[in-house]
């Protein structure tokens, strides 16, 4: 390759970062909603151009979808990976979060439905101070510890056939729709605007008027019980 070649290479990959920082930071404030409020911001930045980057250099146009959508997914898991390299989650917290999921899950396996947050605060022997706090703390542990955390679905897995395959997606469609409609009227607020308006943490925060913590323990309760819907429906969706 001549030099001016090898040059203007480098200088297009160089502006197609640049060009896609507005992105790392998009995809940053929409995972804030999720994240402890101590995160350090330009932390996660840093750890999401590092998959831009990646993205940059591995993209292949001819396979037929959108720079940005690749893109997305790298930023995100690059930004995961760095996380979960840390080792930044307490022992302690990683028992509450076992705690809880044994608590909770018994709880919800008698009543046979998702608890409300009173059940699970009696439950859990906690007032609502502590019930928020506990949640805004494990929350940590289950955001490193799920392969997707940006939605709360089911994974296929497997070799199934077109007819198969969307049979199977028209139930978890229908059961994920369930288990949002069941949610309090907040909660389903939050995933509405986040998941399916893209609204990140600081805009969510802005048209509720409430705390960015705030959207953070709504948003974290709401996964929780949609977790604990979907987990009893998963011999259905298996």
């Amino acid at each position: 390759m001549q030099v001016s070649e090898q040059t203007a290479e480098n200088d297009n990959r160089r502006e197609m970062i640049e060009e896609n920082i507005p992105l790392v930071k998009y995809v940053v404030g929409r995972m804030a909603v999720s994240l402890p409020d101590h995160m350090d911001e330009e932390d996660l930045i840093n750890y999401g151009i590092i998959g831009l980057i990646k993205a940059v250099d591995r993209f292949d146009p001819q396979r037929g979808y959108k720079f940005s959508t690749y893109a997305v997914h790298r930023i995100k898991g690059s930004i995961i990976d760095a996380l979960r390299k840390q080792d930044w989650v307490p022992r302690t917290v990683r028992e509450k979060y076992g705690y809880y999921e044994e608590v909770v899950g018994k709880l919800e396996n008698k009543l046979g439905r998702s608890a409300t947050k009173e059940e699970m605060m009696e439950a859990l022997e906690m007032d609502d101070e502590e019930f928020d706090e506990f949640i805004s703390e494990i929350t940590t542990y289950y955001l490193i510890s799920t392969e997707d955390f940006d939605k709360p679905e089911i994974s296929v897995s497997g070799d199934i056939s077109d007819p198969q395959k969307e049979l199977f997606e028209s139930e978890k469609k229908k059961h994920l729709l369930e288990a949002l409609g069941k949610l309090p009227e907040k909660e389903k607020l939050v995933l509405s605007l986040y998941y399916y308006e893209g609204l990140t943490q600081k805009e969510i925060s802005e048209v509720l008027d409430l705390s960015p913590s705030r959207i953070s323990q709504l948003h974290s309760k709401a996964i929780f019980r949609m977790r604990g819907y979907l987990g009893r429906k998963k011999e259905i969706l298996s």
